[in-house]
């Protein structure tokens, strides 16, 4: 597979209303939730990189995601305001996953990272912000599932 599967967490363990169909959308669009629902809208202009949407009031998200090929990178972009701070973790499906936060770039261009399978980043601009999950190159080769937990405050 190319695209990052997006999956819908926990649909059969909750039985919300407040869920929304993925039929009323042309775009590739997935309702993601766990705190908040998400919408995570791929691929953004190149293959492998998603905009996540945080709801209105939402400050925390989770989705799934997987690398299902060597050095593979998949790219999330997402909005964000002067002051606020991320904090995101990974959680793979497995405990030997070669797979971290590779980058964040700011909304002027500007890069940081590496980071490992947590991350806690100022964001000092109002803009869109992207990070980018992949094995590190220093490990060996990976491929499989995880699992994104991002909060914004």
């Amino acid at each position: 597979m190319k695209y990052c599967l997006l999956l819908l967490f926990a649909c059969t363990c909750c039985h919300s209303s407040s869920t929304k169909s993925d039929t009323d959308s042309s775009q590739s669009t997935r309702n993601l939730s766990l705190l908040k629902t998400v919408n995570v809208i791929g691929p953004d202009s190149a293959p492998n990189v998603f905009r996540i949407h945080f709801p209105p009031q939402a400050i925390e998200v989770t989705f799934k995601g997987v690398i299902d090929s060597p050095q593979q990178r998949q790219t999330y972009i997402f909005h964000a305001k002067k002051m606020q701070t991320l904090d995101g973790e990974i959680l793979p499906d497995t405990s030997m996953a070669n797979i971290r936060f590779n980058q964040i770039f700011i909304p002027d261009g500007a890069s940081d990272g590496p980071f490992g399978l947590t991350i806690h980043y100022e964001l000092n601009e109002t803009g869109d912000y992207k990070f980018i999950i992949a094995e590190s190159l220093m490990g060996e080769p990976w491929t499989g599932n995880y699992t994104v937990h991002l909060k914004i405050k």
